[in-house]
Order: C-alpha cells, then sequence, then structure tokens
C-alpha cells in the first residue's frame, strides 16, 4: 500500500508534509485474566493492561475516588470494571446517553456474563419497555438486584426527584446501596451541565447509605484538581488523579506547493538574466531550489512581471484522489 508521499512525487507534485509520531499507552506485565481468570475465554482476557488500566485499580482498591484523563480507545471502562467485577462492587454507571455508550454497554454485559454479575442498562424508553413485561413492583425488585446499573442523567434526575416519596422511585435502592458511581464521558458534558451533575452526586450523597466511591472518566477535562477537590469534600475520600496516554495512530499532513515545480524553476534558471529588478530572495530562488519552493509564488510573479514565460503551476483534486 502507498502512502501519499509516494503517490504525489508520482504525479510529479511537490510538497511538505508534517508527521505527528504515533502515541501507545503504555503496557504492563499483567494480563486482564491475571485479575480476573473468568475472562480468559475472551479476547480480553490476554491482553496486557495499560499502565493508567492499573494504576487506577489500585486506587480504587485503596478507597480513593478517581479521576481518570485518557484518551479515547485507551480502555478507560475496563479500568473501573476490573475493580467492580473483581470485588463485587455495587456500582451506578452515568453516561450521556445510553445509544453513544452503546459500545461500552455491551463490553460490560460481555464481561459481567461470564463472572455471573447481574447488569442492566435502563433510560425513559427502556422504562417503557420493561412496564409492558413487567407491573412497577416487580421493575424496582429487578433493578434493585442489579450488581451494576447503567443509566443517564436525564432518567436519573427523573427519579430522584420521586425517591423521597418512597417505593415510589424505580432507583431508591439502588442509590441507596451502591457502594461506588461511575461518571463516563464528563467531557461531553457543558459547564452548566456539569454543575447539575454535581448537584446530582449531591442529592444521591443524601440517600446514600454507603459512602459511596466516586469515579469519573475523561478525556480531556481541563481542571481535574478542581472536580478532585469536589470529590473529596463530598464524601471525605481521598481523590487521585490518573492520566494515560492515548491511542493516535502516526498522523501526516501534507501541504501541495504545485505540480513539475522543479521543470519550471530549471526553466526559470534559464531564463535568469531576462529577470530584472528583482530581490536578493528572488536571485537565491534561482540558484536554489528548495529557496525557490519556499518563495515561488514570488519568483514567478517577478518574472512574469519581466515578460518570462511561465507554465501554470494549479493541480488538479481529481487527479491526486485517483
Amino acid at each position: 500500500m502507498k502512502d501519499t508521499g509516494t503517490i504525489l512525487k508520482e504525479k510529479g507534485y511537490d510538497f511538505y508534509y508534517f508527521k505527528e509520531e504515533e502515541i501507545k499507552p503504555e503496557i504492563i506485565n499483567l494480563r486482564f485474566c491475571d485479575i480476573l481468570p473468568e475472562l480468559k475465554e475472551l479476547d480480553i482476557g490476554n491482553k496486557y493492561l495499560y499502565k493508567h488500566q492499573y494504576e487506577a485499580y489500585n486506587e480504587l482498591l485503596k478507597g480513593k475516588n478517581l479521576i481518570l484523563k485518557s484518551g479515547t480507545g485507551s480502555g478507560k471502562t475496563e479500568a473501573w470494571l476490573i475493580y467492580v467485577l473483581s470485588k463485587k462492587i455495587k456500582t451506578l454507571v452515568i453516561y450521556p446517553t445510553l445509544a453513544l455508550a452503546n459500545d461500552q454497554i455491551k463490553r460490560i454485559e460481555t464481561y459481567s456474563e461470564k463472572l455471573g454479575i447481574k447488569c442492566l442498562a435502563i433510560d425513559s424508553l427502556k422504562k417503557s419497555e420493561f412496564l409492558k413485561e413487567y407491573n412497577r413492583t416487580k421493575l424496582i425488585e429487578i433493578l434493585s438486584n442489579q450488581d451494576i446499573l447503567v443509566t443517564n442523567p436525564a432518567f436519573l434526575m427523573f427519579e430522584i426527584k420521586n425517591i423521597a416519596k418512597k417505593g415510589k422511585s424505580l432507583l431508591h435502592n439502588v442509590i441507596k446501596y451502591a457502594n461506588l458511581i461511575v461518571i463516563d464521558e464528563i467531557d461531553f458534558y457543558s459547564p452548566r451541565e456539569i454543575a447539575l451533575i454535581l448537584g446530582l452526586l449531591n442529592l444521591i450523597k443524601m440517600f446514600n447509605e454507603r459512602n459511596l466511591q466516586i469515579a469519573t472518566l475523561t478525556a480531556m477535562i481541563e481542571n481535574p484538581e478542581d472536580l478532585a477537590k469536589f470529590y473529596t469534600n463530598l464524601n471525605k475520600r481521598e481523590t487521585a488523579i490518573i492520566t494515560g496516554k492515548p491511542f493516535k495512530v502516526e498522523n501526516r499532513t501534507y501541504v501541495i506547493l504545485g505540480k513539475n515545480l522543479k521543470n519550471i524553476w530549471e526553466k526559470l534558471r534559464k531564463n535568469k538574466d531576462k529577470i530584472k529588478n528583482a530581490g536578493d530572495d528572488v536571485i537565491e530562488a534561482l540558484d536554489n531550489f528548495e529557496k525557490f519552493k519556499d518563495n515561488y509564488f514570488k519568483v514567478i510573479e517577478v518574472a512574469r512581471a519581466n515578460e518570462v514565460e511561465v507554465e501554470k503551476i494549479e493541480f488538479d483534486i481529481n487527479e491526486i484522489f485517483t
């Protein structure tokens, strides 16, 4: 498979390119199945943990809150999940929307099933579907018996409003007995929405009997220290901030200067004596191709002003992509 640079050269284009190096998270010598042998049959079982996953797992084991800042695709979900699955921690998980979190939810469900952990996702749409199959009392029982319950802020807020009416909130027992709350993709929210999420945590704290831990996952939040202070003030637990490297493939940006610049430059050099009233930079460019590439628009304009014929340098975008 040819890279872009090779194709451009074959078609006669001159260009510059800038390369951003590949980035990969650091790996440690510990597999997921070393912590959870039940996962050995799954693809993830024999994969080695990233350093930030193991650090996050250890901080949660110590009873701390967690803020994990790492790029997309760096296994943030697994970082808290191995703690939950290994210690059977009753957990409430909040995603902005269940639709956006579909991939993460499938992974949570797959791992949980292997360990016999009960896991369920619910929002207003799923609630309506469940109530077609179960009466309200039965649904409350089902939700209360989940080890991991996944939801979104809108549904959680609606149910918290009813939590004071004993027996009328579907999530009363979930909130009361949860040991850990996970807030994923917090950078998805606007500052106002984050304020509402933190307000939700205050309300949950009022009804929770476990002094629950808080884990927050983010790709780019700029002030994790402020958030850490809020969490620690809320539940009196120390808050650890872990930063992990993202997955990033090598990226090259090409700046196409034009087609057949070398031929144009050579023709201009032959007509150098015809180019009058040129500055030192133009003269240098006529003697040095690299300098010409930096100043070719100026050199060409000066040449044309001296009635030296210069062919067009425009390029056909369709030619590049065919």
